[in-house]
């Protein structure tokens, strides 16, 4: 778009953009004056003669300009008119024919599209070029084309559209030119280096081919909507300058804490000897320093030291770099390394490659490690190494402080501050908008101008709409239909009967309710599909289908009947449907399978929302937000994929072929064959092998095609493990690409996304609010106004009554409604007692009264309002007439008893009334309050509470594991017994004192209540079946609820869960939306994905032949789908089977070698002799079984229905001593020796169910003649059935197999045969043996008939709708999501091996919608309803919500005022020694403070300059004298400040701080002198001087105050979080702490103990993996028995009665318990986790969010600590001795100057520059104090002394006063009454602190100290005594003529 001219002079001045795209820099301009009307030189609009040749359309000269007042001519074409030069390149006027027609040109709209046209074309040529060629093609053929054709041909076509808008509008010169609009300049640079690049320019530049990637954004020029966009994320980058600079200050912070403490750490690890030894390399006599490795891969130093992690694994020494700070881990050379070389892989080195960059070595990878922790990507990883290697307790408060200041403030400072920038320019294009609709009103009105066809679109153009925009708007048509009562008739297409009556039908209720019926019983049979498939549900199912598909198709009939065949068809819905209802017919008539349609069908459940929405107004107005907001983000969605595409393109360009390494998991180094297309293929010289199989060194994430490119990028916006893909960016080309992926994050994740958040919370906010309002008048019209009075609160009412017109006269609360009168002031009586006078108890109630209770004089702002949730900010009165010291407060009254109630409302359990003594004695223990530095406290209630938090602390310390023969274990499981008793007690008392149900505040009333009831029932159960198993042991897990016992007992804390609660019902409707979304795509996953996610494990994979590896040879191929392994068996069935064979594994020649001569058991066979039966299945899909002794419910089950006998299948455990031992002796030969009978049992049952045997199923097969033979070999159903199945069970099994859908389909493709019959054998085997015997076909076959387990890919899959929807809402939190794409892209076919990237188009497009639906839209969505919900509980919570705008701000600086403790270092300084003075005043000025601030940066950036193992010599002491000379700076400035301000210096923090670090560092350098310890502890608080630097960033200062403030508002919000992490840490405790450890919950996360259940639950609140560890919590023992592992049955571990047993054997140490057994088994974990994730990552993590965005916000526009700072300093130019008083003339003067300095920014009006006139006057002696005006004078509320002067303090809050009303006079009277307006008892707190500040620095204060004079009566004195004089005078004058 061109850039904006000014208008004529008689217009505005801003000249909106048109609503139409514009071809290049001119803006259309009204036409309402200026020249060219008819008093102008050309008098009347000219035409420019043939000016309509080609393009239509005349081309009007309106006005030649002026060149005078430089307005350039304007031009009017199209019904448009525009500016341009009067000749374009000093060639072409505006009368030339050829320049008018290039105009019409570039203005024609089909020019536009021509253009956007190309760049699309261009867009699509750059996505298809091939960057990784086949091997067949050198240069593909399509590169070919592009380069030297297209490409050409594009270049040409823009250098053609410059080259015409440059003759158009010009070039440069004029404000309209081509390159006046920064726009035109990307087209310019564009085209530029494309004729650069084409003409090889310096011989061929190949960094200009990046600039090609960039004519995609050309098409931002064209989309008006799009460039507001693009502004507005322009226009954030500056704005985030201060976040920016706040980031680097806390980076640098953490860097030098991380490089003075932890530097060399990750070179820490575990060694065999405990120092390097000599080894002889070889026959010539050289050495190298040999020092092996352990091969774990963990660090060590810290916490960990090297011992053994498992049996059979040695424990090893720690030992670290030869620099290392500490010296014990240093490697020691004997006799000294003499320069002799470390042999290969003794050398210290980073255990984890990644190290190598994100380490504390050096500044640089220490801020790269704090930006990677703070976008929550890998931090858990890095605190784990970091306790490892350093401390526990040190790595753990680093992180812990390091997340919450970087990833929670950081990032949503830099979210608000995207908001402010958006909201600016939203704000910007509505004027603009309003500008631009009444200038085109002016035109409309001043002119007609004559429409021509030829500027009209085509009526092509215009008939384009949206087919899915139309099914939206269909839908909320429907929705708003549903609303009305009665639906308008509409003509019927046909006026005949059958018509009629089909309409009738179509619209009847009870149709629509049982189409809606079925629609929902079809999806419950779609959800019934599993894998394994359930054969007998599939005659049932297919029946149901049928009768849905019949039930469909006469909807179909009755709806193209009834509505008419056009409207069918123009209807989205109904003509989706009628697609539906076709493909399935023609599927159930071709019985061909529909494949990914089949899962549309379940988007009928979107029909299902119009009627769940007519019935459901809260989901109804949520629905049509949803809607709405969806809609308003199309142009945000449009400019992300724009942003997706460009990165793609130039990450492509940068990173192609360039991902290749030896190992892609762990990045080691780059492979040999990097920048080639594949992987090297060693063995395939004829290159045969699959070029999918050549991705070995290619790692999932990389940027070799465009479609991954675009999956990588979508990863990196998404967050999900962005930082390996930087490390693979830093291992393939260098350190410094690191600021690719950096760069990528801020602007693609942090801005760009946080524009999203903005967008979409900004819209649904807004929408929703109006959605709700109209639902209310809907409400209102349908005559429910008492209902409607109802569901209004307190507060609201409040606002009515105090937002009506002011001339209103207020009711009396007795005369007005009940509710008012509890919340409407009372007018004081006169004499009455002050607010603060007023008792707080009384103003609250006797006991728990309820707070709205009639006869307060005020509601005291309830603790627990929405604002305490934010902050309770003290109010402070303001000072009136008598502004000198206020008397201090007066003692309160006491509350008179209430009557008592009849029965049986009075009376407790229908006994005791309310004067019964004992009822009496309850309530007066319940009430019971003692007096604490002048406040009443509950003894009772804190006494409970502080039982409660003795209490939890007590169960966070016990655990499961701990000896409960200890004493001190003893003592805690007692206390809690007596605990236990205490709270039962507690009950009794409440219980007697309030009742059960009946009476008023009866104890069952309170929902906190019945917990506390729940939990103290459990306590006494539990301690009266002390030892008791099963349930009840279960059940002790309910006292893990007691720490939400708080929350009752603490009003703050029940009004945050209050809002949480609030939030339910919004957050309940959003996830009903977003749950059927979640079905829908689950039925899809079910349907696509089910049982296609396993893999080959096992074994060595690579010697494994599978039916692709087959493939690859030609040779092979034919007999690949139906190969089969021989296989020997043996008579024993436990040593399972032998493949008969060899697999010749050669690239491109891939074979299975067999000697056929060689039969099994004979010489020369690869099986040994006990194998002597040969076997083989009949065909690839024939089952063979894995044969095994654990069963899927055996925990829950115990045996199996069918029990297989004891030699194959041993018995359950029964006792404690039969677990195997886990000690790292364990496999040792002594102790296998002297191991115990039961010990014995108990390895035979363990490897017993740990074995999994591939066997024939029933042992049929077809030999080599063709027939069929059974019962040759022992088989897995005779084996593990010997007892065999019931008839019933056969003949089930025999129908089963006959349907099959798997098995045996193509060994029975052609008929009854013996290859079909052994198949179907076999099959019905493995049924009548289905828990032990598990069929696999297939590659699956190939896999364990080769030795190899066929497993699921990931913890996650799709084989039934609730794995399917459990794996859905996982990644939905982005967890993981990659991998399950990667997985579901490599998906074949039901039992094949997974082949890379085989439906990679179909799955990636599948997973990016669903991520971009769920994570970016319904998760953002619920931030939204919790932030909205928070607001408006904020909002109509606020305690000031009866105070004016002036009164607040009057409030909010006096708060701040109040918090000073002193504002000057020195008083008096006249009185002062002048040595001392001359010293203070250079410590106090600006110079000395700015060198101290530089001593301070240096030191900061020498503390950072540290460097690990430094490459110079002399780095190291350099940096010590450094450090010591700036120590000797900053003692020097202690020794001088401490002379100046002797005994003040102490009165400041900043001072104590300073000596503190002062006397640290010297105890560093002192120690560090002496002693060989390391001292760089010590220096990690000198790096808190930093903060000193604030003062002079005001920016950053803000945005820290912010930070500072938000501190005591989250207060509240951080102790629920405490609490439920406390919660769910001891809850997790109770559960899982016996659980055996996975790959995830391993032995840093886990829950063995409170503290590590603490971290691991705040590790998964960031979402750090907590999926995985939900997984390996919920393993069953089947899956851990056949991972080749073990576990102990729950009922087994039980250290309460075997510790002992147990600790013996190592299990205490470590646990390997299976999933509990109680109530809920393996579903426990899944629920824990689910709920802890809703819990707090979202609803509790969100309310964070809330509370940090609006702390934000209110610290963005308060200024009361600048003026008060402002003020401090103005005040030293006045009164330079420091006097604390000035002439009050003087203090005139001071009050405005300090106003003008604060309101300088401040558009006010001109009262302030009268007021200054008046106080420049006084300073000067220009002027007197009587000449101020009274309506002036009236507003200095000021004392003055006996000597005419005003004090300090005075003066301060006279600024403050005048600021709060900025200068008005008029609102002065408003400030009078704020005391009358704030709650009592919070006046009479701030009315003491307002005395004790005034008191300290008052000069002659006293209790009893007269009311001095104020300058209103000093200046009105002195008008009556100048008015005195002059009447004197005067008649003197008069007497003496």
């Amino acid at each position: 778009m061109a850039s904006e001219v000014p208008a004529p002079p008689a217009l505005p001045s801003v000249v909106p953009a048109p609503a139409t795209s514009s071809p290049g820099p001119p803006v259309p301009v009204p036409a309402s004056s200026g020249p060219g009307r008819p008093d102008s030189p050309f008098g009347q609009p000219q035409l420019l003669e043939d000016s309509s040749a080609w393009f239509g359309g005349n081309l009007h000269i309106v006005s030649d300009g002026d060149v005078e007042h430089g307005q350039l001519p304007r031009i009017k074409l199209y019904n448009k008119e525009l500016e341009v030069c009067r000749k374009s390149l000093y060639v072409f006027p505006l009368t030339s024919k050829f320049r008018g027609t290039v105009i019409k040109i570039v203005m024609h709209w089909a020019f536009d599209k021509f253009i956007l046209s190309l760049i699309l074309l261009n867009s699509i040529c750059l996505a298809m070029y091939i960057h990784r060629p086949d091997d067949s093609e050198t240069i593909p053929q399509f590169n070919w084309v592009s380069d030297n054709i297209i490409d050409r041909i594009l270049l040409g076509f823009f250098a053609l559209e410059l080259i015409l808008k440059v003759i158009a509008f010009g070039f440069f010169v004029d404000s309209t030119s081509y390159m006046r609009d920064m726009w035109n300049w990307l087209d310019f640079v564009v085209v530029v280096t494309g004729i650069m690049e084409q003409l090889e320019v310096g011989g061929g530049i190949g960094f200009l081919r990046l600039f090609r990637i960039l004519r995609p954004l050309r098409s931002l020029n064209a989309v008006p909507q799009m460039k507001v966009l693009v502004n507005t994320v322009l226009s954030s980058i500056p704005r985030l300058g201060n976040v920016s600079i706040m980031g680097i200050f806390l980076f640098l912070i953490f860097g030098i804490l991380g490089v003075s403490l932890l530097n060399g750490i990750f070179f820490r690890s575990c060694r065999l000897t405990p120092n390097p030894v000599l080894k002889p390399l070889g026959l010539n006599g050289s050495e190298c320093w040999y020092w092996p490795p352990t091969g774990e891969e963990r660090l060590c130093g810290g916490e960990y030291m090297c011992k053994a992690p498992e049996p059979g694994i040695p424990s090893g020494f720690c030992g670290g770099h030869p620099e290392d700070t500490v010296e014990g881990l240093r490697p020691k050379f004997e006799g000294g390394q003499r320069g002799i070389a470390w042999c290969d892989g003794s050398e210290p080195r980073v255990i984890f490659p990644e190290n190598e960059w994100i380490n504390f070595d050096h500044m640089g990878s220490a801020v790269l490690l704090i930006f990677q922790c703070m976008t929550l990507e890998g931090w858990t990883d890095v605190m784990y190494r970091v306790q490892d290697a350093y401390d526990f307790w040190m790595g753990t408060a680093y992180f812990f402080l390091l997340i919450p200041v970087t990833s929670f403030f950081l990032l949503n400072v830099a979210l608000a501050v995207v908001d402010e920038a958006r909201e600016d320019f939203q704000d910007e294009a509505e004027e603009e908008e309003a500008a631009a609709a009444l200038i085109a009103d002016m035109q409309e009105k001043e002119e007609k101008v004559e429409e021509t066809a030829d500027a009209s679109p085509s009526p092509a153009r215009a008939r384009v709409s949206s087919w899915l925009s139309a099914a939206g708007e269909e839908m909320m048509q429907n929705i708003e239909e549903a609303d009305a009562d009665e639906e308008q008739e509409q003509a019927v297409w046909w006026d005949v009967l059958p018509v009629r009556y089909l309409r009738s039908v179509a619209q009847n209720e009870i149709f629509t309710n049982l189409i809606n019926f079925v629609i929902a019983a079809n999806v419950v049979t779609m959800s019934l599909e599993t894998f394994e498939p359930q054969v007998a549900w599939q005659d049932a199912t297919e029946m149901l289908e049928t009768t849905f598909l019949i039930i469909f198709s006469v909807e179909m009939v009755v709806m193209i009947g009834g509505h008419g065949p056009k409207r069918y068809v123009l209807t989205p819905s109904m003509s989706f449907d009628g697609c539906i209802v076709a493909v399935s017919v023609a599927q159930a008539i071709s019985q061909v399978d529909g494949g990914p349609f089949t899962a549309l069908r379940t988007l009928r459940l979107l029909r299902v929302l119009n009627k769940l929405a007519s019935r459901w107004p809260a989901f109804r107005v949520l629905l049509k937000a949803m809607y709405q907001t969806a809609k308003s983000l199309v142009y945000w969605l449009v400019l992300f994929f724009l942003f997706l595409y460009i990165c793609t393109l130039m990450w492509t360009t940068i990173f192609a072929r360039e991902f290749h390494f030896n190992d892609p998991d762990s990045l080691d180094a780059p492979s040999a064959d990097q920048g080639d297309p594949w992987c090297a293929s060693d063995g395939d010289p004829l290159g045969l092998r699959d070029n999918r199989l050549k991705q070995d060194c290619i790692p999932r994430a990389h940027f070799d095609t465009f479609l991954w490119s675009l999956v990588t990028i979508f990863q990196i916006m998404t967050g999900e493990n962005w930082n390996t893909i930087m490390y693979a960016g830093m291992r393939a080309k260098g350190y410094y690409y690191a600021l690719l992926f950096v760069l990528l994050i801020v602007f693609g994740q942090i801005l760009f996304l946080s524009l999203f958040l903005s967008m979409l919370l900004s819209k649904f906010d807004e929408v929703q609010d109006e959605m709700e309002r109209q639902e209310n008048e809907k409400q209102a019209a349908a005559h429910r106004p008492e209902k409607k009075m109802k569901e209004v609160g307190m507060m609201q009412s409040v606002i009515k009554a105090f937002t009506k017109d002011k001339m209103q006269v207020q009711p009396e609360p007795d005369e007005a409604d009940p509710e008012m009168a509890q919340v409407v002031p009372q007018p004081k009586a006169q004499g009455g007692p002050k607010p603060w006078q007023v008792d707080a108890e009384e103003a609250e109630g006797e006991g728990d009264q309820d707070d709205d209770e009639p006869g307060k004089p005020y509601p005291e702002k309830p603790s627990g309002s929405a604002d305490n949730l934010v902050d309770e900010k003290p109010a402070l009165p303001a000072p009136k007439n008598d502004s000198g010291p206020p008397a201090p407060p007066q003692a309160p009254s006491e509350e008179e008893e209430p009557e008592p109630k009849p029965w049986p409302q009075g009376y407790a359990w229908y006994i005791f009334s309310e004067t019964n003594p004992a009822r009496k004695a309850a309530n007066k223990l319940l009430n019971w309050k003692v007096e604490i530095r002048g406040d009443k406290t509950k003894v009772f209630d804190n006494f409970i509470l502080a039982c409660i938090l003795v209490s939890s602390v007590g169960m966070a310390i016990d655990t499961p594991l701990r000896n409960p023969a200890d004493p001190f274990t003893a003592a805690i499981r007692q206390a809690d017994t007596v605990f236990a008793m205490i709270f039962a007690g507690e009950m009794a008392v409440k219980l007697l004192a309030q009742g059960l149900f009946l009476t008023e505040k009866a104890y069952l009333k309170d929902g906190w209540n019945i917990l506390d009831g729940v939990v103290v029932i459990v306590s006494i159960t539990d301690m009266v079946a002390a030892g008791s198993g099963g349930f009840l042991k279960t059940l002790r897990i309910m006292r893990a609820f007691r720490p939400l016992r708080v929350i009752s007992r603490n009003e703050n804390l029940r009004v945050v869960v209050q809002t949480m609660f609030d939030s339910l019902l919004d957050l309940f409707t959003l996830m009903v939306v977003a749950s059927l979304f979640l079905l829908i795509f689950a039925l899809f996953g079910v349907a696509m994905l089910s049982g296609r996610m396993h893999t080959c494990n096992g074994g060595d994979v690579a010697d494994i032949v599978l039916i692709r590896d087959l493939h690859q040879n030609p040779d092979t191929r034919a007999i690949a789908e139906n190969f089969t392994v021989p296989l020997c068996l043996g008579d024993d069935i436990t040593k399972n089977s032998c493949a008969h064979g060899t697999y010749f594994n050669v690239p491109g020649q891939q074979a299975w070698q067999l000697d056929s001569a060689v039969t099994c058991g004979t010489t020369g066979s690869t099986c040994s002799s006990d194998f002597s039966h040969s076997w083989r299945r009949a065909s690839a899909d024939t089952p063979i079984c894995v044969g095994r002794c654990i069963t899927e419910d055996y925990a829950f089950k115990g045996a199996p229905s069918s029990t297989p006998p004891e030699w194959l299948c041993p018995k359950p455990l029964e006792k404690a001593s039969e677990l195997p031992s886990v000690c790292e002796n364990a496999q040792s030969p002594d102790y296998i020796a002297g191991m115990s009978d039961d010990e014995r049992r108990g390895w035979t049952y363990v490897e017993a169910m740990m074995r999994q045997l591939a066997i024939p199923c029933g042992g049929s097969m077809v030999d080599s003649s063709g027939d069929l033979v059974t019962g040759k070999t022992l088989s897995c159903a005779e084996a593990f059935c010997p007892e065999g199945a019931s008839d019933e069970k056969k003949e089930s099994c025999k129908l089963d197999c006959e349907k099959h859908p798997n098995f045996c389909e193509d060994a029975c493709s052609n008929g009854p045969s013996a290859t079909c019959e052994s198949c179907r054998l076999e099959c019905r085997a493995a049924c009548e043996c289905r828990e032990h015997c598990e069929p696999l076909i297939k590659d699956a076959a190939l896999c364990v008939e080769q030795g190899g387990s066929w497993d699921h890919q990931l913890s996650q899959n799709f084989d039934n709708i609730f794995n399917a929807m459990l794996t859905l809402f996982e990644i939905s939190s982005t967890e993981g999501w990659v991998d399950v794409m990667y997985s579901a892209a490599d998906s074949t076919e039901m039992y094949k091996q997974p082949l890379r990237d085989t439906n990679e188009v179909l799955f990636v497009l599948f997973f990016m919608v669903y991520m971009f639906f769920s994570f970016m839209f319904i998760i953002n969505l619920s931030v939204g309803v919790i932030v909205d919900k928070f607001m408006d509980l904020k909002e109509s919570g606020k305690g000031d919500i009866l105070l004016t705008q002036a009164q607040t701000a009057f409030v909010a600086s006096q708060n701040h005022l109040l918090k000073r403790k002193h504002f000057f270092d020195l008083t008096d300084l006249h009185t002062l020694p002048p040595g001392q003075r001359k010293v203070y005043d250079m410590v106090s000025s600006n110079s000395f403070t700015g060198f101290i601030m530089a001593a301070i940066a240096l030191n900061s950036a020498l503390m950072g300059m540290k460097i690990f193992n430094p490459p110079i010599d002399w780095w190291a002491a350099f940096l010590w004298w450094g450090m010591l000379l700036f120590f000797c700076v900053f003692t020097m400035e202690f020794f001088v400040k401490m002379y100046a301000l002797r005994s003040a210096y102490w009165e400041d923090n900043w001072n104590k701080f300073d000596f503190f670090c002062i006397i640290v560092s010297l105890s560093g350098y002192i120690i560090q002198s002496t002693t060989s310890m390391n001292t760089s502890a010590l220096g990690m608080f000198r790096v808190a001087r930093l903060f000193r630097l604030l003062k002079y960033l005001k920016g950053v200062k803000k945005i820290f105050a912010a930070l500072a403030a938000s501190i005591p508002k989250l207060v509240n919000v951080l102790l629920i979080l405490l609490l439920l992490l406390v919660l769910y840490s001891i809850l997790g405790v109770s559960l899982f702490s016996t659980t055996k450890l996975g790959d995830t919950l391993d032995t840093h996360g886990n829950f063995q103990n409170f503290v590590l259940a603490f971290i691991t639950l705040f590790r998964a609140s960031t979402g750090e993996a907590w999926n995985e560890l939900m997984h390996d919590l919920a393993k069953s023992p089947a899956k851990i028995f056949r991972s080749g592992d073990w576990c102990t049955m729950d009922s087994l571990f039980d250290p309460e009665n075997d510790w002992e047993v147990l600790n013996s054997k190592c299990l205490i140490e470590r646990p390997n318990a299976c999933v509990p057994e109680f109530w809920m088994g393996r579903f426990m974990p899944i629920f824990y986790w689910s709920s802890y994730t809703l819990i707090v990552s979202i609803m509790v993590m969100n309310l964070v969010i809330a509370v940090i965005l609006e702390s934000y916000e209110d610290g963005k526009g308060a200024r009361e600590v600048e003026i008060i700072e402002a003020a401090i300093q103005v005040w030293k130019k006045y009164d330079p001795d420091i006097t604390l008083s000035v002439k009050s003339d003087r203090g005139i003067a001071y009050i405005f100057e300090v106003l003008e300095k604060a309101m300088a920014d401040d558009e006010e009006d001109q009262k302030l520059s009268a007021f200054q006139r008046v106080a420049i006057g006084l300073a000067t002696g220009n002027s007197r104090m009587s000449a101020i005006p009274m309506k002036f004078a009236n507003t200095l509320d000021l004392p003055v002394d006996e000597n005419g002067k005003v004090h300090f303090f005075g003066c301060i809050q006279q600024v403050l006063k005048l600021f709060s009303v900025k200068t008005n006079p008029e609102l002065m009277d408003e400030l009078s009454n704020v005391e009358d307006q704030i709650p009592a008892s919070t006046a009479m707190k701030l009315k003491l602190s307002a005395y004790l500040l005034a008191k300290t620095h008052w000069k002659n204060a006293k209790d009893d100290i007269d009311r001095p004079a104020s300058v209103q009566e000093h200046i009105a004195a002195l008008k009556l005594q100048g008015a005195f004089r002059a009447k004197r005078k005067a008649a003197q004058i008069r007497a003496q003529q």
